[in-house]
């Protein structure tokens, strides 16, 4: 039984007035594999997978969206997990980011690298592939994953896709985060269990139409700008429009005239049922923006 996931397409364009295409390193003291072509290099984690390092080749400030966290795959499960589920040693997001990637294939054709990473998850008998494919010319990276159950029977599934952007890229009243989405609506402090309560901004659990947000004083707030208000813990899940068959988020830094654009196509191949829509989960805290994507 298998299920596909998206096909995901990450780009990072930097205004400015050599690596191999694929090798080894370390990052922050942990093993990389750095893979590259003559506009860009991304560095992923060889424990997790995480993308942690995206820089433009001609950019002098090597300036890195995905500085701390990176972006990493929930699978399967995110977010905390519940005591039987810890008890028969599931972490928190899943297995897919704590175990070893193996590269099952690497090749670089006519100006076309493509390399394939694969990931055993024991506990929940699955095992997760991710192709990822850098095109000479191009400032993009292409992501195509796919998660097979070795299970006999079908079963829900919780897959993630976690990407977080930090600073210098992300700062506070200029970082502009945008996306395709129509219906949103605002987590609920109950669910959140932050406390003191008094790091909210936004209304509790409340719904509105992106990307104008009712606060906690009602007066709405385009949570589209990264907030100045700090310390927040301010979450908000967003539906994303239905009629698009590719659907987009997009950070901007303007002074630094930084852009990085994610677009995705959501993929079904369990039953063959059209793509679902896609759920968005926006967490700005001052210091990282979270997005995370699952198929509704």
């Amino acid at each position: 039984m298998k299920i596909s996931a998206s096909v995901c397409t990450l780009m990072i364009v930097v205004a400015c007035g050599v690596l191999a295409a694929q090798q080894a390193g370390t990052l922050d003291g942990r093993p990389v594999t750095i893979l590259s072509n003559d506009k860009l290099s991304l560095a992923i984690r060889s424990v997790g997978g995480a993308m942690v390092q995206l820089v433009m080749k001609d950019d002098a400030s090597q300036l890195n969206p995905f500085e701390g966290l990176g972006h990493f795959v929930c699978v399967d499960g995110f977010g905390p997990v519940s005591k039987e589920e810890q008890a028969a040693g599931l972490p928190g997001h899943g297995e897919a980011h704590r175990v070893p990637w193996d590269m099952l294939s690497s090749g670089k054709k006519e100006g076309t690298l493509t390399v394939e990473f694969g990931a055993a998850l024991p506990i929940v008998h699955e095992n997760f592939r991710r192709k990822i494919t850098l095109i000479d010319g191009e400032s993009v990276v292409y992501v195509d994953s796919e998660l097979e159950s070795l299970l006999g029977f079908d079963r829900p599934i919780n897959w993630g896709e976690h990407a977080t952007i930090g600073g210098p890229f992300l700062e506070q009243g200029k970082t502009v985060t945008d996306m395709s989405a129509k219906r949103a609506m605002t987590r609920s402090y109950e669910s959140e269990a932050v406390d003191p309560p008094d790091h909210h901004n936004l209304a509790d659990s409340k719904e509105f139409a992106w990307p104008m947000a009712p606060t906690v004083g009602a007066a709405p707030v385009d949570v589209r700008i990264a907030p100045t208000i700090t310390p927040v813990m301010d979450q908000t899940t967003s539906l994303m429009d239905k009629s698009r068959r590719l659907v987009y988020v997009t950070a901007f830094h303007p002074g630094r005239q930084a852009l990085l654009l994610g677009v995705s196509l959501m993929k079904r191949r369990l039953t063959g049922e059209p793509a679902k829509p896609v759920r968005l989960l926006d967490r700005a805290t001052g210091e990282l923006v979270e997005f995370v994507t699952r198929p509704k």
